[in-house]
């Protein structure tokens, strides 16, 4: 009996050892005062975490879809330094012309960061490849105002990011929760509508000094609308005020064909032109429930 003891023991003891001495490495890198809370280490922004943690969001330019619409999108995330691979889903529940509700989330990532910029995200996660799911966000949006001769078409929505993603070691998600209000001012000319947006964009941080990060949210885009084709240009982004990375722009450009079943077929690009190292290539349908 006791040498069943002692041998327990001292597996027990090893195991500690062996657990105290995994982060090891990354106690030297980050020069760990042996007190401080890990998550204090990371910078909460697009510039230091996965493409999907903290994305400049997408706003609903168009008005207030007529049916139940899913969308998904398979995306490569291309950056040399952490190759990224995800599966986007979404869906518009409308209730009325005036008012709808959206639910998206990634489900699933892959992800494989090189050394180099774990070490310079202060990620703790030592093997910085595999599989992570994200966020679950939903919102609703109200059409406010519908365009006439001389009145712009506005739609405002709120939106709310759960603290659901997973992976905060691996710097895929945050692992807290956000929020962001946005109106949308838009104008139909013939086959153009241009239209910008400004909303305000909020985050929980780790931070003991700055509890979260309140950020100017706004866009400038436009669609072109031609048969079955749409075509959409847009610059977006928000501006944090912690100076951390998190004032990400980016560049999107999208084709949506509408054929005659009741699907939307979808391609697309976005740069990151500022904060945000990636340019991601999107290819998905939208199916229509009539």
């Amino acid at each position: 009996m006791k040498r069943s003891l002692f041998i327990i023991t001292l597996f027990a003891a090893l195991v500690i050892k062996m657990d105290a001495q995994d982060y090891g490495w990354w106690n030297t890198l980050v020069q760990w005062d042996g007190k401080t809370p890990w998550q204090e280490y990371l910078d909460l922004s697009t510039s230091g975490l996965g493409p999907n943690a903290l994305p400049v969001p997408t706003f609903n330019s168009l008005g207030i879809p007529e049916h139940v619409q899913f969308h998904t999108q398979f995306r490569y995330h291309h950056y040399t330094k952490d190759p990224t691979y995800d599966v986007f889903a979404r869906l518009d529940i409308p209730f009325s012309d005036r008012i709808a509700i959206a639910m998206w989330m990634v489900p699933i990532e892959h992800y494989n960061t090189s050394d180099q910029l774990r070490d310079a995200r202060r990620i703790r996660q030592y093997e910085a490849n595999g599989f992570s799911s994200g966020d679950f966000y939903f919102g609703t949006y109200f059409h406010v105002l519908k365009e006439k001769v001389n009145w712009l078409d506005i739609l405002v929505s709120a939106n709310f990011k759960t603290a659901s993603g997973n992976n905060l070691e691996g710097g895929r998600f945050t692992d807290t929760p956000g929020y962001f209000f946005d109106a949308t001012y838009a104008k139909t000319f013939t086959w153009i509508r241009p239209y910008f947006v400004t909303g305000l964009y909020v985050y929980q941080t780790y931070d003991g000094l700055h509890f979260q990060n309140d950020a100017f949210l706004y866009a400038l885009g436009s669609h072109f609308l031609k048969g079955q084709w749409e075509f959409k240009t847009e610059w977006a982004g928000y501006i944090g005020y912690l100076e951390v990375g998190d004032r990400p722009s980016v560049l999107r450009v999208e084709a949506n064909y509408k054929s005659k079943s009741p699907i939307i077929i979808h391609g697309g690009i976005q740069f990151g032109l500022n904060d945000l190292d990636y340019t991601t290539l999107s290819f998905g349908v939208n199916y229509i429930k009539k």
